[in-house]
């Protein structure tokens, strides 16, 4: 995870990987970090993979100083409910950070002093999140029929 952008998304994962829980923790806080919620989630999941892997701890615990820096709340509500079912097969979020998103999605609160609701520098609009998606859908299922 990166502060500068490393490409479109502004995550080099390979680096990400070996970053401590402290310089993560410390890079998630980031206003300024270039990447849409989604690619942060999904940096912060492999990350909490492959540390769960090397510590022999769950990705529960290896997750929980870092996972509550992900800002659930600027998710694509779409995208924020495959989340939500993917954490009930393989729990690792806490129940309290997905409610908290759904509870700002359905008052749109757009409190500017709660950090868990400001926009990052890499925050894509959910219309642009969502035709990235059917995008990539749309590129894998061209792939599929070869």
């Amino acid at each position: 995870v990166s502060t500068q952008s490393t490409g479109s998304s502004g995550i080099n994962a390979e680096y990400g990987k070996q970053m401590s829980e402290e310089s993560l923790s410390y890079i998630l806080q980031s206003d300024k970090l270039k990447a849409d919620e989604s690619e942060v989630l999904n940096a912060v999941k492999e990350w909490c993979t492959v540390n769960s892997v090397i510590t022999g701890s769950s990705m529960k615990d290896v997750a929980r100083k870092v996972i509550g820096h992900v800002r659930f709340s600027l998710l694509d509500p779409e995208y924020l409910s495959l989340v939500e079912k993917e954490n009930e097969l393989k729990p690792f979020i806490p129940i309290r950070l997905i409610s908290e998103a759904w509870r700002s999605h359905a008052l749109q609160d757009k409190d500017s002093n709660n950090p868990q609701l400001r926009p990052r520098a890499g925050t894509l609009p959910h219309d642009a999140l969502a035709r990235k998606l059917a995008r990539s859908q749309a590129c894998y299922a061209a792939g599929s029929e070869d």
